[in-house]
């Protein structure tokens, strides 16, 4: 959801109506379904890796709030036009609109839509930084919000996110709606629906950091793992790595991975991140259960027995034509939905 600055934005807030013109429709509730965890057994042999925790990973940010805060706000997305990553031309105008349901047990009264931040910060491609909604929205009501936007005059790739808020400006929790938009040439690196996108670099204190955004399966914990620095052929490990807490309970993440050495301005460089994949601790006993069943089936003869946490499986049996660590390897890519790449980003040091 973004938006930047620009010529004066057509907002439009409409309540739908289902009895008559001029009253409020009210939609059925759409229930989503989470995507089904993706196991991706691999039918060539992998070199082992280790698997590291990553130095910070990010839970959902939680937003103000205080005590006399309206306790039962619950809120409905159902639809957007504008899917994320959709491409622009610099400067191009368009219209932005989410569909949204109160799912609460009241009314909203005097709520509004507010900007919480953006990518990169501050451009908010012309989007207003308070959106009033309808004075009064029913329990169960339907309201579309739409505004027209301007993409920047600059290559590269922009969000902005927002939350609601109440008549007193307090934010409510677990309300966030965004927009994402490519703008021109940008770098788009695809494989099996995944993207990534080069944002930008910096040097901090000696350290090279690299910014860049992943479209993910779902809004569950991917990370990035084996994202390398490569310059003149020479691949560089990072030293730490943290993901964008704006981003970190949705589908499009963004992370800074850090590399301890001075890298001159305009330096052409690549970043290649070889596999996404989730934290096998997290159902641990389901993730392990269902890489038991399906490398049984796609690998005669590999078995193991799953355990609890810090070992993960024990009793390996290892068939012929694979080493131990190959089936290590195996087992933990299906314990963590790891979807391998690689993405190759190229771009020059500011």
């Amino acid at each position: 959801m973004k938006w930047k600055q620009i010529l004066p934005s057509l907002l439009i807030v409409t309540v739908l109506s289902a009895c008559q013109a001029s009253a409020p429709e009210i939609h059925p509730t759409q229930t989503s379904t989470e995507q089904p965890q993706r196991l991706i057994p691999t039918d060539t042999a992998i070199p082992p890796t280790s698997m590291p925790t990553p130095s910070t990973i990010a839970t959902q940010t939680k937003l103000p709030s205080s005590p006399e805060n309206q306790p039962d706000i619950k809120f409905s997305f159902i639809s957007e036009t504008i899917p994320d990553g959709t491409r622009f031309n610099p400067g191009e105008v368009f219209r932005k609109t989410w569909t949204i349901k109160n799912n609460s047990t009241q009314n909203w009264e005097g709520f509004s839509l507010v900007v919480e931040s953006s990518t990169p910060d501050g451009e908010l491609l012309g989007s207003p930084a308070i959106i009033p909604l309808p004075v009064s929205i029913s329990s169960g009501q339907t309201v579309d919000i739409a505004v027209d936007l301007t993409t920047h005059l600059q290559d590269g790739y922009y969000t902005v996110y927002y939350h609601l808020q109440d008549q007193r400006g307090t934010p409510l929790e677990n309300t966030r709606i965004w927009v994402n938009i490519i703008v021109g040439n940008a770098n788009l690196i695809t494989n099996q629906s995944v993207y990534a996108t080069y944002q930008y670099s910096y040097m901090e204190f000696g350290v090279f950091n690299v910014y860049f955004c992943m479209q993910m399966p779902d809004e569950r914990q991917w990370y990035p793992w084996n994202v390398s620095l490569i310059i003149t052929d020479k691949h560089y490990q990072p030293e730490g790595s943290r993901i964008d807490p704006t981003g970190a309970t949705t589908d499009y993440k963004c992370f800074t991975f850090s590399y301890p050495f001075e890298v001159s301005q305009n330096t052409d460089f690549q970043l290649s991140i070889e596999r996404i994949e989730l934290p096998p601790e997290v159902h641990l006993e389901d993730n392990c259960l269902r890489a038991q069943s399906s490398l049984r089936a796609t690998y005669p003869g590999l078995d193991f027995t799953c355990t609890g946490p810090g070992l993960f499986y024990t009793n390996l049996v290892v068939p012929p034509g694979l080493t131990t660590s190959e089936a290590d390897r195996l087992i933990l890519d299906a314990m963590s939905s790891t979807i391998y790449g690689p993405w190759l980003l190229e771009a020059k040091s500011p």
